[in-house]
């Protein structure tokens, strides 16, 4: 590890912003969630159900939500769109194990979608499992080339592993996907700063 990354997880304030990071970075997929049009198979009880649920969390009352999901999913089996909320309730209130056994059942019964993937990365992610959730991401980013947030995330942990020209290569692979990402603006410009012209030019 890095004297840079050193100073960023043992100094208490730089701590506490690092924690804030891993949430903000859990609720990307939580908001990925909310955004995306739930599926034709979905009737319409459930879909006003997950909808009320999406509301419940985007309020960050997550165990209020995971209590309703449960219940609803012993009720009528439950299925993707059930779990993949789920797993982002329990992973947000930091029960990582049960996260990942939600995940890991739900993706058992449907591989390739990836908001899963994404969520099962970024649960990867905030336990700094960093090496397991590049090479989902990069599974990811293949299968799902314009999925928002990928990229993003594969330059955090370049950055984190201490390779900043990747992690550069990454961030503009991001902002050319997504122009609005004021996150991935903030890291790029910062690293350009921090690796200058002669660097950034190769």
């Amino acid at each position: 590890m890095s004297d840079i990354q050193n100073q960023q997880t043992t100094h208490p304030a730089n701590r506490k912003r690092w924690r804030l990071g891993l949430i903000v970075s859990g609720l990307a997929g939580l908001l990925y969630v909310i955004i995306t049009f739930l599926p034709l198979a979905v009737n319409d009880q459930q879909r006003e159900f997950l909808a009320d649920v999406d509301r419940t969390m985007a309020d960050r009352q997550f165990a209020l939500a995971q209590q309703r999901l449960e219940q609803q999913i012993s009720q009528d089996g439950g299925g993707t769109e059930y779990a993949l909320r789920l797993g982002i309730c329990q992973s947000m209130q930091e029960h990582f194990d049960q996260a990942r056994t939600t995940f890991d059942q739900a993706l058992a019964n449907d591989p390739q979608e990836a908001r899963l993937l994404y969520n099962r990365a970024l649960l990867d992610y905030r336990q700094r499992k960093y090496d397991s959730a590049m090479d989902r991401l990069a599974e990811l980013a293949e299968l799902a080339p314009y999925f928002p947030g990928v990229r993003y995330h594969m330059a955090r942990i370049h950055e984190i592993q201490d390779r900043p020209r990747q992690a550069l290569d990454c961030y503009v692979q991001e902002l050319n996907l997504d122009p609005g990402s004021s996150s991935s603006w903030r890291r790029y410009l910062y690293l350009r700063r921090e690796l200058g012209p002669d660097q950034t030019d190769r």
